[in-house]
């Protein structure tokens, strides 16, 4: 047997594992430069970006209309605001951190709380992008509306899940591609500035094999500041680093975020494993698309995710993908 080069012992140690949710770093960032934004412009250029930046932003996926609903549901949807206040964020702990105290309304799985939200697993090129870099079967595995108040601290950069551990000269090696087995979509609704405390990320970072390691940098790239509008959506893998600045401001900042998964994570890792019980009222509301994304089946047999003859001719010329 030959001997297991310098190579192959890298992809076998320990650290080549599934990371889900590693950081935030305790290294914190509270300036950046904001990141020259250009926009999502038709479906193959978007998905080619998924692969080399790691990330793509959809301008005015919600009109200003749009944008003033959903502030909407997210305001009605819980309890008052100050009973979302939290002392120590981010891991911070210092007193004047838990004297303080700021908003987080954070609140999962709001689809099967209010059949509005439905429409925001679905949105124009947004849907046609995520269902072209996950591929059949692609499943809505979770999401949650997310309003931050003044005070709160930066969150560190970070990967939301790591699926292959590479060494950094295989993972950025422009002829291996990494499969997209996680993604989010990211709706702002503020105008976002620096002192609102928008979203951080390095372009490219995902090629670099790993989760940071307090690094603020990656191959030459700093953090940047994603300052967009209203009514914008960034859509990125998760295995880009990423974070937010602090909140300076003395405003609210909103965001609803969607994940999405293959079939593959849906029926592989039970954290991804998204079945949601939805009310009778919401799947009575849901279109079909709509339920296949939130986990509906079609009868097909046992242990295949995809089995083409079940798809109903109607749905192959739209475009449905089922599992």
């Amino acid at each position: 047997m030959s001997p297991v080069t310098e190579e192959q012992q890298a992809i076998r140690t320990p650290t080549n594992q599934h990371i889900l949710k590693s950081g935030p770093s305790r290294i914190r960032i509270c300036n950046a430069q904001p990141h020259d934004i250009r926009y999502h412009e038709n479906v193959d250029d978007s998905i080619n970006r998924m692969d080399s930046d790691g990330f793509v932003v959809f301008k005015q996926l919600l009109d200003s209309e749009g944008v003033t609903k959903l502030r909407g549901l997210m305001d009605e949807l819980g309890g008052p605001y100050e009973e979302y206040k939290v002392r120590g964020h981010y891991g911070e702990t210092s007193e004047e951190a838990m004297e303080a105290g700021m908003i987080n309304k954070h609140i999962g799985n709001p689809f099967a709380r209010n059949h509005e939200f439905l429409e925001y697993c679905d949105k124009g090129d947004a849907i046609k992008v995520i269902q072209a870099i996950h591929g059949p079967g692609t499943r809505v595995i979770g999401g949650s509306v997310w309003v931050t108040g003044p005070g709160r601290y930066p969150m560190g950069l970070h990967v939301d899940y790591q699926p292959f551990g590479l060494p950094e000269d295989i993972a950025s090696d422009p002829r291996v591609k990494i499969p997209i087995m996680v993604s989010t979509l990211h709706y702002y609704l503020n105008d976002m500035y620096q002192e609102l405390g928008p979203t951080l990320l390095i372009p490219g970072s995902h090629r670099s094999g790993r989760a940071p390691n307090g690094e603020t940098h990656w191959n030459g790239n700093e953090a940047r500041s994603l300052e967009c509008n209203a009514g914008d959506a960034m859509l990125f893998r998760s295995d880009l680093w990423h974070g937010a600045l602090p909140n300076a401001s003395d405003e609210k900042r909103y965001m609803l975020q969607v994940h999405y998964g293959t079939p593959y994570i849906c029926g592989s890792y039970k954290g991804f494993e998204q079945r949601m019980e939805l009310p009778d009222e919401v799947k009575e509301r849901a279109t079909q698309q709509q339920r296949y994304l939130l986990g509906e089946r079609v009868p097909g047999a046992p242990g295949s995710y995809l089995v083409h003859e079940f798809i109903r001719p109607e749905d192959r010329q739209e475009g449905v993908f089922i599992r």
